[in-house]
Parts: C-alpha cells; structure tokens; sequence
C-alpha cells in the first residue's frame, strides 16, 4: 500500500491503513508532542510496519552498495567477488560504512557514526540521540543486529524525499527522541517514544519493522535474493562480530533472568 497525499474530507492529510491506530497508541503514553509531531511519529511507524514500502527503500540502499563494489572495482576481479561474498570470511570491505557515510554527508546529517559496544546508560544513550548522532549498535542481542536503527532511518528519510509525507524534518525527528518530551508522563509506564516506534521487541508482526530483529531478519533471511548484496554483509558482519572467540555476547538465549531484565530496561529506554 503506498503512502498517499490524499485529503479527507476535513482537510487532514491520511494513509492508506490504520493510521489512527498509531496515533492513539502514541497519544495514550502522553509524551510532550505537539500534534504534528505525535501525526509524523504515527506515519512513520505506519512506514515502517509495511512490508513493501521497507522493502522499496531497502533496495535502493543496495543498488549504492553495489554501486560502491563496482567503483572499487570489486566486481572486476573475481576472487575479491567470491570474498564479498563468503560470509564466513572475514575480509572487511567497509562497502556499509562508506555508503552510510558519504549518504549522511549528501543528506547534511552528523557524520559522525556513533559506536555502541556496551549497554550504556539512558542518559549517555539519549545525549547520542540528542546529537543527532546516527549509530553503530555493538552492544545489542544477535537477533537485533548492529546496523538496525541506522537501516530504519535510512527507510524514513529516504521515503520522505520520495513523496514528502512527514511534517517535520526527519532528521529534526530523530534528535527529539533524545529529548524530555519523549518520555511518557504516566507514572505506571515510562516507555519512550524510542522504543516505541524504533526499539520494539514484543510484535506479533514478523514485518513489523519498529522491531530491530525483525528488519534485520527481514534482510538477511526473508528477502536475501532482494537484497543479495546488504544481506552477504550483514550475516559477515554478525559472523565477524557475534562469534568471535574475544567478543562478548548479548542474547535473550544465553542470558541469566537478570541480564535479560536489563537488556528489557535498556531497549524501553
């Protein structure tokens, strides 16, 4: 279902789908948003809950990849070709990063790429959104995937600037999410606005794409053949980073009640 600029009756701009159910959802934890800004968070929770408008913008992060390879001369040779490939080695490319970079250069976004390798308290975490820092996320469970939030964003902005469905700048958006006004107000349920719409791990919807591990097994599983290229690094990046004999990791499977508790707390921020 696409996004659409149609007009009801009353003038107010609406989605294809349940869009006020997103609404009400985000307006029931009573964050200190203005009405714009409670409208965009909905529409880009909507995005981001349909499997074909993630699936849209997903391919064009692969085509720069793949573009990327092709001016590094990757595909010329074919040994650094089977490599690229090979997820079980363990030669770095860096084609994600670089292609991340030079589109948060194009797109006037802090160009410093955060690095999460530990749970970090909410103040630390927040002060990053704050920043308007976009991040590599080290210190999550497998499932979750380290490239996961810098993925969703590229999906919003990416979408926006295809058909402009969002009030507010984006990326003005994203820092909010580091602020006061994104903490509910009830004092029986402190969720954030940032796992709510970007950190969710409780969805019945496999596609449901607020959930990291969902996007993340949506590329590296669901739709690899789509996505032949970013799939071939994200599963050599969780080779190279979640099995790695020097390399700690987080999971709901291998973690004691307690730690599990504490991954819980971090994600609902």
């Amino acid at each position: 279902m696409p996004l659409t600029n149609k007009k009801n009756e009353g003038g107010e701009m609406r989605f294809d789908g349940n869009l006020h159910l997103y609404r009400e959802e985000i307006k029931s934890f009573n964050f200190s948003l203005s009405a714009k800004e409670i409208d965009d968070f909905a529409r880009i929770s909507y995005l981001l809950t349909q499997e074909d408008l993630v699936i849209k913008q997903v391919e064009k992060l692969n085509k720069k990849l793949f573009d990327d390879a092709c001016c590094k001369g990757i595909f010329e040779q074919k040994e650094l070709t089977k490599k690229l490939f090979d997820i079980n080695n363990t030669e770095k490319f860096k084609l994600l990063s670089d292609v991340l970079y030079r589109w948060a250069v194009e797109n006037k976004l802090n160009t410093q790429m955060g690095k999460i390798n530990r749970l970090l308290s909410n103040a630390r975490f927040h002060s990053l959104l704050c920043n308007g820092t976009l991040f590599k996320d080290l210190g999550v469970p497998r499932e979750h995937g380290p490239w996961s939030h810098y993925l969703q964003w590229f999906i919003i902005i990416e979408a926006n600037k295809d058909d402009k469905f969002l009030e507010n700048d984006p990326y003005e958006l994203y820092k909010l999410l580091g602020s006061q006004r994104s903490f509910g107000q009830k004092q029986e349920n402190k969720t954030s606005l940032w796992y709510l719409c970007f950190d969710r791990y409780e969805v019945t919807n496999q596609f449901d794409c607020r959930s990291p591990d969902n996007l993340n097994s949506l590329i590296k599983n669901n739709y690899s053949n789509k996505f032949p290229l970013l799939s071939a690094i994200l599963k050599k990046g969780f080779k190279n980073i979640f099995l790695a004999k020097d390399t700690p990791t987080i999971s709901y499977k291998n973690c004691s009640e307690q730690n599990q508790n504490r991954i819980v707390k971090y994600r609902r921020g």
